[in-house]
């Protein structure tokens, strides 16, 4: 606003002021300095400042507003002021309100205009003159609340401490010249002397709000808790926190927060505290903290907020659950041993609910009785359909006698796949109880043997005619020989009782201690013979079967020579392919470059279609041409020293803009100066091919990390995604000759056309350094991990 308000003086101080009034002025600074001591809460101090600041300046309203973390300027003591209008000005927002009060709190004032003072305050002695002087535009800018109240004399003092204004005081009178000068000079000591009271009752208010948080952080419990303010500082702590980080109190509260959590767990942390900060919701996750030693704890967190006096505040509980999870990780990897183990052994687990006569089937079962899981386990009447009718009413009297005596019984059957064949299985039924002893359901293993009975059969079938066998046949004891067929002594030159041939000495010792059948070949008199050796149940010798395999080698030998010349056919159909592709590569570039502009663009489609294709077909001869030469048993790598540390950083790189592009990051952890013996381009090929899938197989956002190990004579590279993973089936395939596995219709593929080879080729590569290469995933969606292996200097 604009107007020539001059400056109200003491001289134009009316309203019943004798000429003496202002004499005892020297006073008012220890008056209220009185006052600000003397009270130790807030309510009490600005209601004691109001009423002497009304009787020193005899206006009829006076009050005091502070500013709150809100921004909002409420009255917090007043008098004078009617009920309406505390009602329509308390409210007021420095956010989104536009008055004189609002300007004076915010320091938007102007020493220059005639109502503001060098300190910031306002004053205007004649409000509804001065009005008159401003135009209509001008005056819809702020509210004018006071001169439509009545209010003549207004003046607004700054209360501020440090350039930092906590509020202001408010003085009124329905009369002219109630505001002068001198008394605006002096409020606005009074107004200093306020603010040093009120930053001191908020300190001791502060103290007390301690001491509250204190009483609830000790009520929590043995949990860690750590009391944060809006700016996500560490404010406060309980003793557990400081034994489970180990720390001192005051050593973590000058610690941030990111400080003491792991960094994999630092945005998500920082993103769940700004999520519940917005919505208030208690909200609880599982995130990694670091002790003072940097030891990973896993906590269990909840939040709730807490306010205290006007000010918010953010309580993180914290539950050690370290011990849980490791707990649950035993647990997950011991069902995993426990289904790789009934894979191998080919054991299901079964249940029978008596109540609702559900049957359940582990996986494993699901694959003996050759079901499709995705049709769930059988009905009791389906399962009827696997059994003959003698079976069926030899299953249901042992399951009667289970359910209402608890037998438990062990037993053999066979059964009869929808497929037709016939399996033998071996099955061990019991029954389960509850609290009350009643018996609820049965439960047992299953296992596939018809392996062992086809051997067992065989035995049989030999040791009924053992002399006529024309194979060697022998029965050995941990001793010696006790039996041998005519074919065996023949052939050996071995008797009964004679000590085990030395060819077999070591087949029989791991016979006995792992009872598991073995198997070796041996030639002897021209001709190559395998021999088996099986392990007897519930007997203290072994069985050894010789068969002649001479004729099998030579297939076999055969067979390699055959590949040897696939392989060499695929090299030279490689080249033949080359040189006509080369020609229509050429040629169909050539075009695309001349004549782009001066063709349809259908036919320029076209050429780059058989452009493309080129690149590609020249993609699949350079693989055939690679495993073709990789396959040569003359095949030596040319190698030399050069640092890995390096080759891998420049493998990353090349990769990073791809990366980039199909939004994926990569990590790497690569120990520095790791001096190899190796043919560089072979192994830059093997870190390529596997980063290149790591990419390709991995989701938008996904995260791949490269990483090396020191192992006595070996250093491991690794490189792990957390991309779609793959099942145990995709894991036979992976490695093999053209074991190419299709991710279609999964939004994953880059365009890179692959054969199958790539892997092949690399696992090709490692092994010909004398390195290994394998591969480990948890299963589908859950990521994987590529390993390889590489000799380090000696």
């Amino acid at each position: 606003m604009k107007g020539n308000n001059s400056r109200t003086t003491s001289k134009d101080y009316e309203k019943g002021q004798n000429d003496n009034y202002f004499e005892n002025f020297i006073n008012i600074p220890y008056l209220f300095l009185k006052i600000a001591n003397r009270f130790s809460e807030m309510n009490p101090l600005l209601e004691e400042f109001v009423l002497e600041i009304k009787k020193l300046t005899k206006c009829d309203s006076v009050g005091i507003r502070i500013l709150d973390t809100e921004g909002s300027i409420p009255y917090e003591a007043y008098q004078g002021f009617s009920d309406e209008f505390y009602q329509s000005e308390s409210p007021l927002s420095i956010k989104s309100d536009k008055c004189m009060c609002i300007n004076v709190i915010k320091g938007d004032t102007d020493s220059e205009l005639p109502f503001y003072t060098k300190r910031g305050s306002f004053f205007m002695n004649t409000t509804t003159k001065f009005l008159a002087t401003v135009s209509e535009e001008e005056k819809g800018e702020t509210r004018n609340i006071c001169n439509l109240s009545g209010y003549e004399s207004v003046a607004l003092i700054a209360i501020s401490l440090e350039n930092r204004i906590l509020g202001l005081i408010h003085l009124a009178d329905h009369h002219e010249n109630m505001v002068p000068l001198e008394i605006v000079e002096i409020l606005e000591n009074v107004a200093m002397q306020l603010a040093t009271a009120i930053q001191r009752v908020w300190i001791q208010q502060e103290l007390k709000d301690s001491e509250e948080r204190f009483r609830q952080l000790f009520n929590t419990g043995f949990d860690a808790v750590i009391i944060l303010n809006e700016d996500k500082k560490i404010i406060d702590v309980n003793e557990t926190t400081s034994k489970l980080l180990n720390y001192d109190k005051e050593e973590i509260l000058n610690l941030s927060l990111k400080d003491i959590i792991h960094e994999k767990d630092r945005t998500k942390m920082d993103e769940i505290i700004d999520n519940f900060k917005k919505n208030h919701l208690d909200f609880k996750s599982e995130t990694t903290f670091l002790t003072n030693e940097r030891k990973s704890i896993i906590m269990e967190a909840g939040f709730t907020p807490l306010k205290i006096k006007n000010r918010n505040f953010i309580v993180g509980s914290f539950r050690d659950i370290t011990e849980r999870k490791e707990s649950e990780k035993a647990l997950i990897e011991s069902e995993r041993r426990l289904k790789e183990a009934q894979a191998l052994g080919k054991i299901g687990y079964w249940e029978f609910d008596i109540t609702n006569q559900h049957i359940t089937w582990s996986d494993q079962v699901f694959e003996i009785y050759n079901r499709d899981p995705s049709l769930g386990p059988p009905s009791v009447d389906e399962e009827a359909n696997y059994y003959t009718p003698n079976t069926n009413e030899r299953l249901k009297e042992y399951a009667r006698r289970a359910i209402e005596f608890g037998e438990q019984f062990d037993y053999d059957f066979q059964v009869n796949l929808p497929s037709g064949m016939v399996v033998q299985l071996t099955s061990l039924m019991r029954s389960i109880k509850n609290k009350s002893g009643q018996i609820i359901k049965l439960v047992g293993t299953v296992q596939d043997i018809t392996e062992r009975k086809e051997k067992e059969k065989e035995i049989f079938d030999l040791a009924q005619f053992p002399s006529e066998d024309p194979y060697p046949i022998l029965r050995v004891n941990r001793k010696g020989v006790i039996y041998i067929n005519d074919a065996g002594q023949k052939l050996l030159n071995v008797v009964e009782s004679d000590q085990i041939p030395e060819i077999f000495q070591e087949s029989v010792k791991n016979t006995f201690e792992s009872n598991q059948i073995s198997e070796s070949e041996v030639e002897l008199e021209n001709k190559v013979y395998s021999f088996i050796t099986t392990p007897i149940k519930d007997a203290d010798y072994v069985n050894i079967y010789g068969m002649d395999i001479t004729e099998r080698k030579h297939v076999e030998e055969n067979l390699k020579e055959i590949n040897k010349l696939k392989s060499e056919f695929l090299r030279r159909a490689s080249h033949e392919l080359k040189t006509p592709l080369i020609s229509i590569k050429g040629f169909s570039d050539l075009i695309l470059s001349l004549y782009t502009n001066q063709l349809d663009p259908v036919i320029i489609s076209k050429v780059r279609e058989i452009s493309d294709g080129c690149e590609r077909l020249q993609n699949i001869i350079n693989n055939l041409l690679e495993t073709s030469r990789l396959e040569s048993p003359e095949l030596k790598p040319k190698v030399k020293k050069e640092d890995l540390s390096f080759l891998i950083k420049f493998c990353v790189h090349e990769l990073e803009s791809l990366a980039e592009t199909r939004k994926k990051s990569i990590k790497i952890d690569v120990l520095n100066d790791l001096y190899v013996n190796i043919e560089k381009e072979e192994i830059h090929d093997v870190l390529s091919n596997l980063l290149t899938n790591a990419i390709k197989y991995t989701p938008p956002m996904g995260k791949i990390e490269v990483k090396t190990e020191l192992e006595e004579e070996f250093v491991v590279v690794s490189i792990s995604d957390n991309g779609i993973g793959f099942t145990e089936k995709q894991k036979t395939k992976i490695f093999q000759q053209f074991g190419k596995i299709e991710r279609y219709g999964q939004g994953l593929d880059l365009g890179i056309g692959g054969t199958g080879l790539g892997l092949y080729i690399s696992k090709k590569i490692v092994e010909s350094h004398g390195g290994k290469i394998w591969m480990e995933s948890e299963g589908k969606n859950r990521g994987s991990t590529f390993y390889f292996t590489l000799p380090t200097l000696k």
